[in-house]
């Protein structure tokens, strides 16, 4: 069995290639760039070699492998992930610094023979998918709230009294529809009340009645709030903001669910 360690880095690999049987380096620290004509070149440098009887295997550290396992795998390699610990006390046992680039890819090709090996499947192909998609998701949220506190903040400097009467409601469509149409309050007391009532009761699909749209128009009227056109503006595109962040962690979500229905099947297939 030949096994070829490759140690990942962000713009160039390095590998190193043993016969498993003799423990011969066949050769070691081929560096070749994190790109096509790099992978190319990994692929002419083994291709001499029974690809069924080579094992490639590297770190499980970082994103950076992630293209070059995507690129082995297409093209039926048995790739193996190393947990990085293995691969450690190797490097702790041949030499006395804590790291030597010209060494790791060596240590990886023969800690392929003292570990359990968890080669890629199509599964893993997904889960590095699912991986990116709720990392982006969850980072969709964080913004989104930022910017719901921001847009609060806002409107504590606007209309303070939206808030004493909506209270949670505050971020919902009706009330982002009201204000994106009428950001000022000299614009919402200058409304009709059939205006308001039927904007509201529409945008809320009827959650909205006609007392409470007259009782908004009438805060307008008394606010304490600032009359501040750029406050005005912000608050249209923050309003904005939050809605396309909510568009995309939908969008997200349905990646994600399809790439779980994917999951399953492949789970499936595999037990049938």
């Amino acid at each position: 069995m030949f096994l070829l360690g490759i140690d990942i880095a962000k713009l160039n690999h390095v590998a190193s290639y043993i016969d498993s049987s003799t423990n011969e380096v066949i050769f070691s620290n081929f560096k070749f760039k994190n790109d096509f004509k790099g992978f190319s070149a990994l692929l002419n440098k083994i291709k001499s070699f029974d690809a069924k009887n080579l094992i490639i295997g590297l770190e499980s550290t970082s994103h950076y492998g992630e293209n070059l396992i995507n690129f082995l795998f297409r093209h039926d390699f048995k790739v193996a992930l190393i947990n990085p610990l293995q691969t450690s006390h190797l490097r702790k046992a041949n030499i006395r610094d804590a790291k030597n680039d010209n060494l790791d890819s060596l240590n990886i090709a023969k800690s392929l023979l003292f570990t359990k090996l968890n080669f890629v499947s199509e599964k893993n192909i997904e889960c590095f998918s699912l991986k990116k998609l709720t990392r982006f998701r969850n980072n969709l949220i964080k913004q989104r709230s930022k910017a719901k506190i921001q847009l609060t903040s806002l409107l504590d400097l606007l209309f303070p009294e939206l808030q004493y009467l909506f209270k949670s409601k505050i971020h919902s469509k009706a009330i982002y529809s009201l204000l994106k149409k009428y950001p000022s309050t000299e614009e919402i007391a200058a409304l009709k009340d059939d205006e308001i009532s039927n904007l509201l009761y529409a945008s809320s699909k009827g959650h909205f009645k006609k007392e409470k749209s007259i009782e908004l128009k009438s805060l307008a009227k008394t606010t304490v709030g600032i009359k501040d056109t750029s406050i005005s503006l912000h608050l249209i595109q923050l309003i904005e903001l939050i809605e396309l962040y909510t568009k995309q962690i939908k969008d997200i979500e349905i990646k994600i669910t399809d790439t779980v229905n994917k999951l399953d099947t492949t789970l499936l297939s595999v037990q049938e």
